[in-house]
Parts: structure tokens; sequence; C-alpha cells
């Protein structure tokens, strides 16, 4: 049974603040209450050592590997027809170091600068994809086939609430399916990346993968993978595992390529 804990807002802050980072790491965002900082100060310190007595040390161990993992998964999530809707509002970091994993979801706030609190869990490094799926809204697969245009996962196009009338139709040339897909309404609408957690290259060896799907109004969820051009794919809970898990291999490559490039 894998292990999990809970945190209000501003006790994840405070027991964050353990790894010397700075701000929360993306894709959270914590909003303090108006007041004097000196009282904002006073609550972090009672809120680090409410965290302390209930997790002992493990916690800031397991932050620490959160905060330089290996890999990095970040989800954002969207109301598609209202992106102010902070009820629907979908952040979730998960990462693996070695052998462990862990997965942290941010519980929506009054709005999409606020939090109401955060869940982390943990995992088998082989169950991440699974994890972070399984904590997406259940849908089902598109009814359409999958079709490739000229775009990229998570654009502004595929990122904007839709209202219109657009729907797609099978059989449709890719262009005109791509048009359809890009205006169709979405119930949701997000984008999940894939990124190695650092490199001895700097910034620029960092090797980064990105997905975007959208659960389009009644049809169901698809997947975009970027790329030149890109595709999109209509995905059910297993299929968007293995797509994602691809993309996880993928880092993972990168990483191997570069410690042996590097003579580990």
């Amino acid at each position: 049974m894998s292990r999990t804990w809970t945190f209000t807002d501003i006790e994840f802050v405070a027991a964050w603040e353990s790894t010397k980072e700075g701000y929360l790491p993306e894709p959270f965002v914590f909003t303090s209450e108006p007041g004097r900082h000196r009282d904002h100060r006073r609550a972090r310190i009672e809120a680090a050592e409410r965290v302390r007595s209930r997790c002992g040390p493990e916690l800031a161990e397991i932050l620490a590997t959160m905060a330089q993992p290996d890999i990095r998964i970040v989800v954002r999530g969207f109301d598609g027809h209202d992106l102010q809707n902070a009820e629907r509002s979908i952040r979730i970091l998960a990462a693996r170091k070695g052998d462990n994993a862990h997965m942290v979801i941010q519980t929506p706030g009054q709005t999409l600068w606020h939090a109401e609190g955060f869940t982390m869990t943990e995992h088998g490094v082989i169950g991440l994809a699974d994890a972070v799926v399984a904590a997406l809204p259940e849908v089902g697969a598109g009814r359409q086939p999958d079709f490739t245009f000229a775009g990229g996962a998570g654009g502004d196009r595929m990122d904007r609430p839709r209202t219109g009338p657009a729907v797609l139709h099978r059989g449709d040339e890719p262009a005109v399916m791509g048009e359809s897909f890009g205006a169709a309404p979405a119930d949701l609408t997000g984008t999940i990346t894939v990124a190695q957690g650092y490199s001895r290259l700097g910034p620029r060896g960092i090797r980064r993968r990105s997905l975007g799907w959208r659960d389009i109004t009644g049809d169901g969820r698809y997947l975009i993978v970027s790329g030149n051009p890109a595709t999109v794919l209509a995905v059910d809970r297993k299929r968007m595992v293995g797509v994602l898990n691809r993309q996880i291999a993928d880092v993972v490559r990168a990483i191997k390529d570069e410690r042996t490039s590097l003579g580990n």
C-alpha cells in the first residue's frame, strides 16, 4: 500500500522551504491572505513545526528528491469552457529519482491563484504514468480516428475555451480535421510535460517531451503528441498511459546517453 500525506496550503509551502528552492515548483501556486509579513512568517513557522511533528524527517528527504529529480512530470489542466473556473483547475507534479517516485496534487482554491491544500502519494517508478493518468477525470476515448495536423501540443489555439458548433467528422481531410478539432468545444483541456530533472550540460541539455489533451464535448478524450506535424490520438486511460510511458522512456534514454557520453 502506497503512503499518502495531506497538507494545508501553508503547510506544504512551509515544508517545501526545507528544499531551499525558493518558490513552489511548477505548476503549483500559493497566495497568502492579506496581513502583516510578521504574521505570515509566524504562521509558516508554526505550519513547519506541525509538519515535522506529523511526518518526521523523512518528508524533507522526499521533497529534496522532488526538487532535484531524474524526471519530472508537470500536468496543468483547465475548464475548456471557462479558463477562470478554479474548481476545474488541475495542477499535478510527479517526480522520480532512482527507485523512488512521488506525485503531488494541488486541491483547487477559491481562485486559480489559491490552493485549498496538497496531497502527496508514493508510487513505484513503473506505475508513475498510471498514477498521473488516474488523477485526471475519467473520460472515454474520442470516437474519431487518429490524424495529424500542423500544430503543437497545448498551443494557444488548443487552450482557448470553445463554445461554437464545430464537430469532428470521420473521413474529413487532415487539414479539415485539424481545424475542426481546434475549434470544437472541450470540457477539459491541458498539457503534460515530461522533462529531465537536470543535465550536466546545463539547461540546453535537458530533454523535454510535451503532450496536450482535449476532452471534446459529447465525444471523448484526445491526446496531442507534439511534432511537425502533431499527431492526435483518441485515447482511453490505457492508451494514454502507454503514450505517457513512451515519453518517459524517451527521457530515460536521454539521461542514459548523457551519462555514457560524459563518462557517467
